[in-house]
């Protein structure tokens, strides 16, 4: 079943955050999702089975650029994620539907996203539910301190 994530859904949902992100800090994590929660603009949206989340996707709405977007606002799939052992069963798809139905309830009519370049199997489930690859990146930092 679909669900807005809310803050009562905090505690369950922080474990699946920390597999999708094992690099962030807890706190950070935990602040992040709230936020999500409380801003107008963005939101959690949750699959849920047995009281027990499988899978999350962080939806939001961008109003600058979006590479290859010709409307704003633009609906912006932040992050999606489902436990592995519960992947292949169409639990994803769910949750994108869901994030595109929040989207249009938003005023978008386009929808972005972002994958890592690594990530092809990420890629792969994008162009499966209709995404037009823009381009690839390769993201560089440095520090000048």
């Amino acid at each position: 079943m679909i669900v807005k994530a809310s803050y009562i859904h905090i505690t369950k949902l922080m474990p699946l955050i920390r597999e999708l992100f094992p690099d962030g800090p807890e706190a950070h994590l935990k602040k992040e999702i709230l936020t999500s929660i409380l801003r107008e603009w963005e939101d959690t949206i949750m699959f849920v089975e047995d009281g027990h989340p499988l899978g999350f996707a962080l939806v939001a709405i961008r109003r600058d650029y979006v590479e290859g977007a010709l409307h704003s606002p633009v609906g912006y799939l932040e992050a999606i994620y489902v436990l592995e052992e519960h992947r292949h069963k169409g639990i994803a798809s769910h949750l994108l539907k869901a994030a595109e139905e929040w989207c249009l309830e938003k005023d978008c009519i386009e929808m972005g996203s972002q994958v890592q370049i690594d990530h092809v199997f990420v890629q792969d489930f994008h162009m499966a539910q209709g995404f037009r690859r823009q381009n690839s990146y390769v993201t560089y930092v440095k520090s000048i301190s």
